[in-house]
């Protein structure tokens, strides 16, 4: 039997301007001895809160998103609702909970900075029954966010 923590990476495989073809392959290098990691990769949007849920009732306690800010979002919200625990490794457009929180940008630092010891927590804001981790916006920041959200480009240039 293993002594390893069981840990599930949510990776969001369109997430950010450039594509991650080898991104479990960064991950497994990264990982060292600790962990005994699951690769999961979302297919829609909601899919990353669900394999979250679906992962927790099979024992793992441990979630890292592997995206931008809505994968990030979905897994946090999840984890946040089950007790499990997160992290993330940042690559998305905007990253910006990742830049807040101090986590590198870089994947490879961004994994080797995963410690199961080294917890932090945060804040967790609500709105209407919807959570939030970093940011909220209303209004037109609202309406801008919405249209991004569906745009298939990523980036400063699409935002603005």
């Amino acid at each position: 039997m293993s002594n390893k923590t069981k840990i599930a990476f949510i990776i969001n495989p369109i997430a950010g301007r450039r594509k991650h073809h080898n991104i479990v392959k960064v991950l497994k290098q990264g990982l060292g001895d600790v962990w005994k990691p699951l690769f999961l990769e979302t297919q829609y949007s909601g899919h990353a809160g669900e394999l979250v849920l679906e992962h927790v009732a099979r024992g793992v306690k441990y979630f890292v998103a592997v995206g931008g800010d809505g994968t990030v979002s979905e897994v946090a919200t999840s984890v946040f609702k089950s007790g499990a625990k997160m992290g993330i490794i940042p690559c998305g457009s905007g990253n910006g909970l990742a830049r807040t929180l101090k986590i590198p940008l870089r994947i490879d630092k961004a994994v080797a900075a995963l410690n199961p010891q080294k917890l932090k927590k945060i804040d967790v804001g609500t709105i209407n029954e919807h959570y939030f981790f970093c940011t909220c916006g209303v209004g037109f920041d609202a309406k801008v966010g919405r249209k991004f959200a569906k745009q298939e480009t990523r980036g400063l240039r699409t935002y603005v």
